[in-house]
């Protein structure tokens, strides 16, 4: 199951949890979420500074540029294969 918020018409969630209101939402969710027996992923992790306010409200799991970059399919089999 996925919980998303609609961020449209924000410039940069992420950024924003760095917040305290966004934060407090973020740690919201993610209890009622881990409550239910369900794991909780960001998106837009971008910066370091990004990915420790998602730990820090207790998100499992982080999507973004920080980990990389959009690449094409072919390209996936051949970065599995390099580890």
């Amino acid at each position: 199951m996925v919980l998303q918020k609609d961020v449209a018409a924000q410039r940069d969630p992420v950024t924003r949890l760095l917040n305290e209101r966004p934060a407090a939402f973020i740690r919201f969710i993610t209890e009622l979420a881990h409550d239910l027996g369900m794991r909780t992923a960001v998106e837009g992790v971008e910066h370091i500074r990004q990915l420790v306010a998602v730990a820090a409200c207790g998100c499992d799991y982080g999507q973004g540029y920080f980990y990389y970059r959009p690449i094409c399919g072919d390209r996936i089999a051949g970065l599995r294969s390099d580890t």
